[in-house]
């Protein structure tokens, strides 16, 4: 699924000097856009793609969005996927977030997914940083997907 086509979220907000606050425009400007219907529908429809091309069965999130995401994703996916609540894992889990800005909860979700029995953990996130994009791809492979990635810092 490397070169998985999606037509990317617009955020306006990208970090400029500042990488804290450029994240939390980031995740202020999500949480609007999902507000609107037709958004929520499109980003749900692309993560369930991620699911399908990836062959998951389970899914899960990282953080609270992640979690109501995987939520929606798991009620309108074309095949079935279970929601996993720290609970035994098996086959393909799914780890979605929100916004990933430095990697460390997609991993540590990721982390806890295996040690419930996943054979294979794949994360995809609607908005990464690219620095912690790159962190996730090195903890838990290839198989970390982003909708959008936000400009680097200039």
């Amino acid at each position: 699924m490397k070169n998985l086509e999606t037509k990317a979220l617009v955020v306006a907000g990208r970090p400029q000097g500042d990488w804290a606050s450029g994240i939390l425009s980031a995740a202020r400007e999500l949480e609007e856009a999902l507000a609107d219907p037709d958004r929520l529908n499109e980003v749900a429809s692309q993560l369930a793609a991620v699911a399908d091309a990836t062959g998951a069965g389970m899914i899960t999130g990282a953080s609270s969005l992640g979690n109501q995401l995987a939520g929606i994703v798991a009620g309108r996916a074309a095949r079935p996927l279970t929601l996993w609540t720290q609970n035994g894992a098996h086959g393909t889990v799914l780890v979605v977030e929100g916004v990933l800005a430095s990697g460390a909860q997609l991993a540590r979700t990721a982390s806890r997914v295996r040690a419930a029995g996943a054979a294979r953990v794949v994360g995809a996130a609607v908005v990464a940083e690219p620095r912690g994009l790159a962190m996730c791809r090195l903890e838990i492979g290839d198989d970390v997907h982003a909708l959008s990635e936000l400009a680097a810092a200039r």
